[in-house]
């Protein structure tokens, strides 16, 4: 019986470290059809994802990839950039397709005028999902 409750409580704290790694990083706010909000560095209004991290420690979002199409999750993948602790980082989906470090972030993809679902994504497992209206 102890062996049982010994494995029943490993399994429980496996699942539930999974899922609080698992909700790190949140894809926090998506602006479709924007017009007036943020400009690009280029002077253009484009689409953007606000990628937020919600630990009290940096990550790393290298190999962490966005996309608006869940049949190709890895569509644009993060240089190595930082996030700070209970910040967040914005990716214009410009079509622009620009990972410069030191630069800002532009997708190779933009967002459909009336909403679609995005993903955030690494190693073929959807960490965070917008849905889009």
């Amino acid at each position: 019986m102890n062996f049982l409750k010994l494995t029943f409580t490993l399994l429980l704290f496996y699942v539930s470290t999974q899922c609080v790694v698992g909700q790190s990083l949140v894809i926090n706010e998506v602006m479709s059809s924007n017009s007036t909000v943020i400009q690009d560095e280029d002077g253009d209004y484009v689409d953007w994802v606000e990628i937020f991290n919600t630990t009290n420690q940096q990550i790393d979002l290298q190999g962490y990839h966005l996309s608006d199409d869940p049949g190709e999750l890895s569509k644009w993948t993060f240089p190595s950039v930082i996030i700070s602790p209970d910040s967040f980082i914005v990716v214009f989906a410009s079509g622009k397709d620009r990972s410069i470090l030191g630069k800002e972030l532009h997708s190779n993809f933009k967002i459909k005028a009336n909403g679609e679902s995005i993903y955030l994504s690494k190693n073929g497992t959807v960490w965070s999902t917008f849905s889009g209206s």
